[in-house]
């Protein structure tokens, strides 16, 4: 594993020698004496990091350069090092021009050079940066796993292009698939205390806004991949909790298998959720409002912490709300195939004959097994002719005990059935037909299908 520091840096100035802790670590500051928080940086790769390479990115001006780079060296064994670990350092230097945006080209070489070096990604063009041990190119060229950055010192305007190249090489790691962890330091030298100067840790800052990615990432386009992944790479206990269950809710949605997400992917969720809200919601304040707005749609997925069976009367319930969101987010393939297994469903509970329209309290065994009777016997016959009396004289050749009582429910799911089968073209068959709906169209039409089935669903519940 590789680890990167990376500092920014202007003129030198009256900098002194100093210590430097953590804020939460203020009773264990080292007694060197540096200009820059080397400890504290080094220190923090090593405990994220156990055992990677470490090397140095300084961003800096060409007057930082030349008033820096007599000092760096020293400064670094003022510290430690190299004796407690080798940390080789380059320094990418650019002129006043580069943070001027009306110079263009020089502008986004340099904001491409502060993507590369807060990304993790290798260094390889060596022309643009210093590196003190040419020896020590191989290790630039090296893809980090972990940056730890130091924005103290940042010359004009660099730290906030720093924060947007950040936002921009985040963004392109999770296109590639790339996990990079990231640590923003601050030195906050007015409240130094007793010659030591406190490191503010801001990383929460940036989190906040990886985790405002995901949640909008789940609540436009229906995914939860960026929210697993977010608690995953988390280093704090009361998060890094609701990295498994949200793994397998995410691949639950995303693969559409209603049963284990009904059952159990979302009650999990909404149990870790139940323990880690509080401290998520103290933790990221700014997104507070979108993180209820994320538990109230597990809460109806998973009501009174259950999870419905999906055969059941609170299964087609959650259905429902689930088909919703699927509606909302444009996933209408996924949304054609909900509704249609929902309402295949549905015509089972209330033309087979069972008590009280609730298959929770039946042989499951049997009701899946009536459902696949029909399904294959019943279902095509019902998508190619209108439901009628005459429909049911004509029994499959499988032996089925029929409601004849709930007949008139059944023709009006039937119904539903033979309506909605009109949008397959658009939605399971690549709209291989000569006059595809437009998008507009489709919409407006599946969301009177699905208006039609909660009202179903609720007519049902009612008879209940």
């Amino acid at each position: 594993m590789n680890a990167r520091i990376v500092l920014f840096l202007g003129p030198r100035g009256d900098d002194e020698e100093t210590s430097y802790a953590r804020l939460d670590r203020l009773d264990q500051a080292t007694g060197a004496q540096t200009r820059l928080p080397w400890n504290v940086l080094v220190d923090d790769c090593q405990e994220s990091c156990p055992g990677a390479h470490i090397h140095v990115l300084i961003i800096g001006s060409e007057l930082a350069y030349r008033e820096w780079q007599g000092y760096l060296q020293q400064d670094a064994k003022d510290a430690g090092y190299p004796d407690r670990c080798k940390i080789p350092i380059a320094f990418v230097r650019y002129n006043e021009a580069a943070l001027n945006p009306s110079n263009r080209d020089v502008f986004w070489r340099f904001f491409q050079n502060l993507r590369l070096a807060l990304g993790g990604d290798p260094i390889s063009h060596l022309d643009e940066f210093s590196i003190a041990e040419k020896s020590s190119a191989e290790r630039f060229s090296q893809e980090a796993d972990y940056v730890c950055v130091d924005i103290t010192r940042g010359f004009r305007a660099a730290p906030f292009l720093g924060a947007s190249a950040l936002a921009f090489a985040q963004a392109s790691n999770r296109r590639r698939g790339r996990t990079v962890r990231h640590r923003i330091y601050y030195a906050a030298k007015d409240a130094e205390q007793n010659r030591i100067i406190p490191i503010w840790d801001l990383t929460p800052f940036v989190e906040g806004v990886e985790l405002s990615d995901a949640l909008d990432a789940f609540s436009r386009h229906g995914r939860a991949d960026d929210l697993a992944m977010f608690f995953k790479n988390s280093q704090i206990t009361e998060v890094i909790k609701l990295a498994e269950p949200m793994r397998q809710f995410a691949d639950d949605l995303l693969l559409m298998r209603i049963p284990n997400l009904l059952k159990d992917s979302a009650p999990a969720v909404q149990q870790a959720l139940s323990e880690s809200f509080d401290y998520l919601k103290d933790a990221y304040p700014s997104v507070s409002n979108d993180l209820q707005d994320f538990r109230d749609q597990i809460d109806q997925l998973a009501p009174n912490g259950v999870g419905p069976d999906p055969v059941s009367l609170d299964g087609l319930k959650a259905a429902a709300v689930l088909a919703d969101r699927l509606w909302f987010t444009r996933r209408y393939a996924e949304l054609y195939g909900l509704l249609r297994e929902s309402l295949l469903t549905a015509f089972t509970v209330v033309y087979v004959a069972e008590p009280h329209l609730q298959p929770n309290r039946l042989d499951q065994k049997k009701f899946a097994d009536q459902r696949a009777q029909i399904e294959q016997s019943w279902f095509p016959l019902l998508e190619k002719s209108k439901f009628s009396e005459s429909c049911v004289q004509k029994k499959p050749r499988f032996i089925l005990t029929f409601n004849t009582s709930s007949i008139d429910d059944a023709r009006k799911i039937a119904k539903q059935i033979d309506d909605f089968s009109r949008l397959r073209n658009d939605v399971a068959h690549c709209s291989m037909g000569t006059k595809p709906n437009k998008e507009e169209e489709l919409r407006a039409e599946l969301k009177n299908s699905l208006d039609a089935y909660k009202s179903l669903v609720e007519a049902l519940v009612c008879r209940q």
